[in-house]
């Protein structure tokens, strides 16, 4: 899973980073803690084909020497073609900041763009940073097992070099390591198709389906 992470936090990127590997081991980060730094990689990405499943990108960032609210990079990060189906999250410490209130929908949510969506950050890190950090990675382990979920659901064929059983167990070692955090909606759709238990020893998952015990 490829992510690229625009934010001037160099220890946020550090501990949620960490986390997301714990879930994900195959997490490849590109990190940008600049507006200047993350347009070179932006184009680095465009230039050599390399395409991100996740965009997470901070609200305010320095660009050229002041900090300044930036929606610049998801539209760059659009244009260049580097998220074409991941999920853009933008991390900002104001749930209601307008300005990325209205660009999250018209440029996601109005005809038909990359899915995007807002993640509060606390203004008071030693406060709220763990709940932030846990949302981020809720809202990563949810774009990242539904995009299997649908592909096993319409039987489309997983890419690169995956298929077939080796996708199924993927997808079930997936689901072992993120059940905990995942929004309880995933879960019902998850026990739509597998058969979930969950006590001292663990996570057991199985393909079944019809499954209704309580997370």
């Amino acid at each position: 899973m490829n992510i690229f992470w625009a934010e001037d936090d160099e220890r946020t990127c550090k501990l949620a980073g960490r986390e997301i590997s714990a879930i994900f081991p195959d997490s490849q980060f590109v990190f940008a803690h600049s507006v200047e730094e993350a347009e070179r990689k932006i184009e680095s990405a465009r230039a050599s084909g390399l395409r991100f499943d996740i965009a997470l990108l901070d609200a305010e960032l320095p660009d050229r020497g002041l900090k300044v609210k930036d929606t610049s990079l998801c539209d760059k990060l659009t244009a260049s073609g580097a998220v074409p189906d991941g999920l853009t999250i933008h991390c900002t410490a104001f749930a209601n900041d307008p300005v990325f209130q209205r660009h999250v929908e018209e440029k996601h949510v109005k005809h038909s763009g990359p899915r995007g969506l807002l993640v509060t950050k606390g203004a008071d890190p030693k406060d709220s940073t763990y709940r932030w950090d846990k949302k981020l990675i809720q809202e990563i382990a949810r774009h990242r097992l539904e995009r299997q979920l649908d592909a096993a659901e319409t039987k489309d064929s997983p890419t690169g070099r995956e298929s077939g059983t080796f996708a199924i167990a993927s997808l079930i070692s997936d689901i072992r390591q993120a059940w905990k955090i995942l929004p309880a909606e995933t879960q019902r759709r998850i026990r739509r198709s597998f058969d979930v238990l969950v006590d001292d020893a663990g996570v057991h998952v199985k393909v079944g389906g019809s499954n209704d015990d309580e997370s």
